[in-house]
């Protein structure tokens, strides 16, 4: 049992971090050293779980250990939070986007915690005997006893700590993010989906309309220059008459494979819930007589992909190298006049910054060429604002392709990204996918731009004014206004198309 409590206490004390985050963020001392016990209660617990069999329990110990260094290492230094969320983030995404993630902090990290994880096999975990049923039973007893006794005394604390801090603290973190992750994919593997066409009608105006949708990926509204931004990121914007940008936009969730199903479907923010109900509007603009085409960089994760299948060309363009490699094809499905939408995903923000932007449009430096969370801030800062320049460029030629056309471009991001702000006191937060309910406004606050060329405002009256004055938008709006974009109306009922407000 000595080892048992020695093995107990070192990953109680892996969340050495976590605890002092809790002083700082907690008015009542009282209730962090309580929540501090129950932890180490719980841990006990567990790890005299599997103690009747020497073998079972090494192999648990290990398991935990593992997991626990692992996870705590971006708990610590990216200001995570694993819940089931970001358990299905990182089981879903590609092995380039999961590798730009780690750095040589991260691998001399685990070396040096699998190093010291073999002598403490060595010299503690396998030196563990199994222990006798009689001795098993009484431990677990007592432990148990101990850990309703600490229930009954304070039940609201007790509660507080099981669903709100859970996920922060090594290994419970697993529990509660594999209990969500299963229900998640239950939720999510089926996808069943209502086509909803026939509830729209395209107006006799649309004519050789040209509807570009471009999505992009972990951008910030508010590292645009045209909404505030100290720096000039967006140069080609501030002065385009027929540009609308709305400052304060919000995304529909933290996480890309939550928020695009969100934001191109009709569910609004506090419908969604993770099922994908009903078609989105690439298969209304196809079913109504559109050409539709969708070409990605992004990955091709299924849930996304199930949207590009629904435009009459889908294509994954992994091997380029940047965004603006895209625009070729753009150029070519511009040759001939017929009504089309046209969806670009792009990997406009995402980690790793430096690799998203080419060598001559970096103007910001010096450059973060390490790890995010082992960056100076101005450096970090670069990197990241040289990506929304980028934008800038890549949005700006496409305008350029389209301005002699009757078209529009409607852009937004699918969720912002944090870079290093700190959180829960002592813990800088970076990336993004942290639980909406508690995301800082980094993550949730999102660029939402609207271009519309000469000829398309000529053929439809519109008030970019009163637009520019509007509040409250967020990805709720997007569905609405694509359609309402390329004269597509609902035949019954409100619609939250930001042009016609």
């Amino acid at each position: 049992m000595k080892n048992i409590l020695i093995i107990t206490t070192l990953l109680w004390l892996l969340n050495y971090k976590f605890f002092l985050s809790l002083f700082t963020t907690v008015s009542s001392s009282y209730a962090v050293l309580y929540e501090i016990i129950v932890y180490f209660i719980i841990l006990l617990f567990l790890l005299t779980l599997f103690s009747w069999n020497k073998i079972a329990n090494a192999i648990f110990i290990n398991i935990l250990l593992v997991i626990s260094v692992i996870g705590l290492y971006f708990i610590n230094t990216m200001g995570i939070v694993i819940d089931g969320n970001m358990l299905n983030n990182v089981l879903s995404t590609d092995s380039s986007e999961a590798f730009e993630l780690l750095d040589i902090n991260f691998y001399i990290y685990v070396f040096v915690c699998f190093a010291l994880l073999y002598l403490l096999n060595i010299k503690v975990i396998l030196k563990q005997n199994s222990l006798p049923l009689k001795k098993y039973l009484t431990y677990i007893f007592a432990i148990l006893i101990v850990f309703f006794g600490f229930y009954k005394i304070d039940r609201v604390v007790f509660d507080d700590f099981m669903t709100d801090d859970t996920p922060n603290v090594a290994p419970l973190f697993m529990i509660p993010a594999i209990t969500d992750y299963i229900i998640m994919q239950k939720r999510s593997v089926d996808i069943n989906k209502k086509n909803i066409s026939n509830e729209y009608q395209l107006n006799s105006d649309s004519n050789d309309t040209i509807v570009v949708f471009v999505l992009g990926e972990s951008a910030r509204g508010d590292r645009f220059g045209i909404n505030g931004y100290y720096k000039n990121t967006t140069p080609n914007f501030t002065n385009n008459e027929n540009l609308i940008s709305f400052k304060n936009a919000t995304s529909c969730d933290t996480s890309t494979l939550n928020s695009i199903p969100c934001l191109l479907t009709r569910d609004t923010h506090d419908e969604y819930d993770n099922v994908i109900r009903e078609n989105s509007f690439v298969e209304i603009y196809k079913d109504l007589g559109y050409e539709t085409y969708w070409f990605s960089r992004n990955s091709d994760q299924k849930r996304i992909k199930n949207f590009c299948q629904e435009a009459a060309v889908c294509k994954y363009e992994h091997d380029l190298d940047y965004d603006g490699e895209l625009l070729p094809q753009l150029n070519e499905i511009l040759k001939n006049q017929n009504n089309k939408l046209i969806v670009l995903h792009t990997l406009g923000s995402h980690i790793d910054y430096n690799e998203r932007v080419p060598q001559k449009y970096q103007i910001f430096k010096p450059l973060c060429n390490v790890g995010v969370s082992s960056c100076e801030k101005e450096k970090l800062d670069n990197s990241y604002d040289n990506t929304i320049y980028y934008t800038d460029i890549f949005l700006t030629k496409i305008m350029d392709m389209l301005k002699d056309k009757k078209a529009c471009i409607i852009y937004t991001s699918d969720h912002g990204e944090s870079l290093g702000e700190k959180s829960l006191g002592i813990v800088k937060r970076f990336g993004h996918s942290t639980p909406y309910n508690v995301a800082p406004k980094e993550q949730t606050t999102v660029p939402f731009i609207l271009w519309f060329s000469d000829k398309y405002l000529q053929s439809k009256s519109l008030d970019l004014e009163k637009m520019r004055k509007l509040e409250d938008i967020s990805h709720d709006n997007i569905f609405d206004t694509v359609l309402g974009c390329g004269y597509i109306s609902k035949i019954k009922g409100k619609t939250l198309n930001i042009c016609d407000k």
